[in-house]
């Protein structure tokens, strides 16, 4: 199972943004966030910001949001969230960063778009919804950073994850996979040019 994202991101660090001692994570998508028990998932996620090495451990870094389990590093791609289809998901998300977050695609599926959780800056929102629908989906948050054809591409571009509903019965041994881009700005195709594409 394949999922891709186009993930736009800067290769600038953000302005005005407190500086952070979290150096984020691979997230290799093998193993799903928060606690599976009888039926219900809890999940609890946080909004920080961090130190991500798009390239390698010692290579050049960004300053970028990040979704992270709580008490865990943030991850990129955000924490895998992995249920089978008729479980209740109880979410909370906390958010550590300066400015609102607004989440999308924590919903029951298929749903509303527009069904977004709005956490301020330093708040928990909670909520709880059942899972839905049988499928792989996405979710992501914005948190007022530049938009480009409706997402975020600079610090708030990393703000995404997978969210996969499987029908009953065995679970499918398969990997998940979340492509992301990322580039100095929006429509700027120096780097196929340089690679000779």
């Amino acid at each position: 199972m394949l999922v891709a994202l186009g993930l736009l991101a800067t290769a600038q660090s953000p302005q005005s943004v407190p500086t952070s001692t979290f150096a984020i994570q691979a997230n290799s998508n093998r193993e799903p966030a928060g606690k599976l028990e009888k039926g219900v998932l809890t999940l609890r996620l946080e909004l920080r910001q961090g130190d991500w090495y798009p390239e390698t451990d010692t290579g050049p870094s960004m300053r970028v949001y990040a979704f992270g389990e709580e008490g865990k590093p943030p991850q990129v791609p955000a924490p895998l969230i992995r249920v089978p289809e008729g479980t209740e998901i109880r979410l909370s998300v906390h958010n550590l960063l300066s400015t609102t977050a607004v989440v999308h695609g924590m919903h029951r599926r298929p749903g509303n778009i527009d069904d977004v959780l709005k956490v301020p800056a330093g708040e928990v929102q909670e909520l709880q919804f059942t899972a839905g629908s049988p499928g792989t989906y996405q979710y992501w948050a914005i948190v007022g950073g530049n938009l480009f054809r409706g997402r975020p591409y600079k610090e708030d571009s990393q703000l995404a994850g997978a969210f996969l509903v499987d029908p009953p019965g065995a679970v499918v041994d398969d990997r998940v996979f979340v492509i992301g881009f990322w580039q100095t700005k929006p429509g700027d195709d120096s780097a196929h040019k340089r690679s000779g594409d």
